[in-house]
């Protein structure tokens, strides 16, 4: 008989006497992607969240025809659908964020202009087809070779819960 390998997403909810803190955990070999669906119904305005990794070739977050991503030098990179793929780049502009190390990334929509950052530093801008975004579900760790964690992931400045 064949011995069966089964793959283990962590998901888990630790509370702090100040803050709640959500954990997403990719662990190799680890290829089922979360699905979560938007429980806020309203336009998307900013979504933002800390993560670490030690990846390449790998997607964080998909939603709608937006996705960021790793890419194949290890840096981080945001991919929307027919549009010219930009690298977000942390306070150390040459060295990728596939150190295991904490970075913390938010994207902001004004308008039709959709904003990337990491850890404050110098924001990429997109102009986008329309100023309105709805976010019917988030995609983290789609076609995954995603190895690390996603925490504090906030949506219109509200937390996702994920159970």
């Amino acid at each position: 008989s064949q011995a069966t390998t089964t793959t283990t997403t962590t998901i888990a909810s630790v509370v702090n006497q100040s803050e709640s803190l959500r954990t997403l955990g990719f662990h190799p070999n680890d290829n089922n992607p979360i699905i979560v669906p938007s429980a806020i119904r309203a336009f998307f305005k900013n979504l933002s969240f800390s993560f670490r990794t030690y990846s390449n070739l790998s997607t964080i977050i998909q939603f709608d025809e937006i996705s960021l991503n790793i890419d194949i030098d290890g840096y981080l990179a945001l991919f929307i659908q027919d549009r010219q793929v930009q690298r977000i780049f942390s306070d150390q502009e040459g060295t990728p964020i596939n150190d295991g190390k904490f970075y913390f990334v938010e994207l902001q929509l004004n308008d039709q202009t959709l904003e990337a950052w990491i850890d404050k530093n110098k924001k990429i801008s997109i102009e986008l087809s329309s100023s309105f975004l709805f976010i019917e579900k988030f995609l983290f760790g789609l076609n995954n070779r995603f190895i690390g964690c996603i925490e504090n992931v906030t949506y219109n400045n509200e937390i996702l819960i994920f159970t």
